[in-house]
């Protein structure tokens, strides 16, 4: 990412430049005056993400600089020290990104921020249905200015369209009266299938009272806007609806997160033990009477010897080693977790007995041929499984402890084989 700042105050955009270098890692260029501005704009506008842009340099005191970024497409941020509502007005009408005053350090937070909000928004898309034409394209303008990807629909009915060849629409700007399909229907389409906290829906409506906005929003929209509107109006409404929805995303996603990590192995990726006995207590419930299953307690052989005479790194890997092996050889449908240290547990579900003793077979004879490479050495290793066979007269957990039995026969005799359990 390029950036460009343009300031007379050399040692202030100096310092500017530099927090935003450090947190973006980007590249800065620096312009002290009109001239200087006009030459690295003509020399890069299309490498540029964005300029950030004094009003008042040497030799252009009007904010000329501004008009000559925008008319180069080049998404362009005010930094001034002017604080006045006539001139922000007349810059705020314009097609700028944020109009910013030097006010300490705060502002340079507020551009990263800015700046953020900006890459963010290039992976945003955005419906804009209204069948007025001069509106859409002012609004369509208004949203690319902003660099949201911008699908204009004069129609419900085409803003359906889009929606269905674009699944991941962020939010969908509507006018509340449409042809064909209104706002109002649109909403109760799109809120059969998407929450609101996955897609947002803002209604513009000419009739803003009390009355239609309460309609609106308890429709399933999650704003509206009353045209007339100001631009700044519009993307703030914006900009608000797509922070939420990103923050609710965010908080989403760190929550399956957390879901995942106390159900997974860290190591192996594999499901943990709780996890295990969570999924197959509700296989077992479902069991049906005529259906049978088995378990197969894993270890890995002389696992202390692998620590011991390659690293605990080796030890790490062999681990994962052997979890690839099981996934690779069970069923989708059976489940497979790690009880602990180089132990593994495997439903085999819906299986007969002599095809779970097959799979246990299959298991350690592909776990004795393979090897995994640890800092110059080449590693085999074996497996001792215990198997125990199960249906609906008897409990997963007694099964488990039967196949644990099995598992210590197979270690006391003699290790990498398979052993199935006997209650004689």
């Amino acid at each position: 990412m390029k950036l460009l700042l343009v300031d007379d105050n050399k040692m202030l955009i100096k310092a500017i430049g530099k927090k935003i270098s450090d947190h973006f890692s980007c590249e800065i260029d620096l312009a002290h005056s009109y001239e200087q501005a006009k030459e690295l704009i003509d020399l890069n506008s299309n490498e540029y993400f964005a300029a950030l842009l004094d009003l008042c340099l040497p030799d252009a005191m009007h904010g000329e600089v501004v008009d000559y970024s925008l008319n180069k497409k080049l998404p362009s941020i005010i930094l001034t020290g002017l604080d006045d509502d006539a001139t922000r007005q007349r810059f705020m009408d314009k097609d700028i990104i944020d109009y910013v005053l030097k006010e300490g350090a705060e502002c340079v937070y507020y551009i990263i921020d800015i700046i953020e909000r900006l890459k963010r928004n290039s992976d945003t898309k955005i419906i804009v249905a209204e069948d007025s034409t001069p509106m859409r394209n002012l609004i369509k303008n208004i949203l690319m200015a902003y660099r949201f990807q911008v699908f204009a629909a004069a129609q419900g009915a085409e803003a359906l369209a889009y929606l269905e060849d674009n699944p991941d629409i962020k939010l969908i700007l509507t006018d509340k009266e449409m042809p064909a399909v209104s706002g109002e229907e649109l909403i109760k389409e799109v809120r059969s299938k998407y929450d609101k906290n996955k897609l947002g829906i803002i209604v513009l409506t000419a009739h803003g009272n009390d009355e239609v906005g309460a309609r609106m929003l308890k429709s399933g929209a999650n704003d509206f806007i009353q045209k007339p509107f100001s631009r700044e109006n519009l993307i703030c409404r914006i900009n608000n609806s797509v922070d939420l929805l990103y923050f609710i995303e965010q908080i989403q996603n760190t929550s399956e997160q957390l879901r995942k990590s106390a159900e997974e192995d860290y190591l192996t990726k594999l499901r943990n033990r709780k996890s295990f006995f969570s999924l197959s207590d509700i296989y077992y419930s479902n069991l049906a009477n005529d259906k049978e299953f088995a378990i197969l307690m894993v270890d890995i052989d002389k696992f202390k010897s692998i620590n011991d005479n390659y690293g605990h790194a080796a030890g790490d890997m062999a681990i994962v080693k052997c979890a690839k092996i099981l996934c690779e050889c069970v069923k989708g449908q059976d489940i497979v977790a790690r009880f602990g240290g180089e132990e593994f547990c495997v439903l085999l579900k819906d299986i007969k007995e002599e095809d779970a003793i097959k799979m246990a077979v299959k298991i350690r004879t592909t776990m004795k041929n393979s090897s995994f490479a640890c800092e110059g050495n080449n590693i085999n290793f074996t497996v001792s499984i215990g198997v125990a066979f199960g249906n609906k007269n008897i409990g997963i957990e007694q099964i488990i402890k039967n196949a644990d039995i099995a598992l210590y026969k197979a270690k006391k005799d003699g290790r990498d084989r398979v052993e199935t359990y006997d209650d004689n």
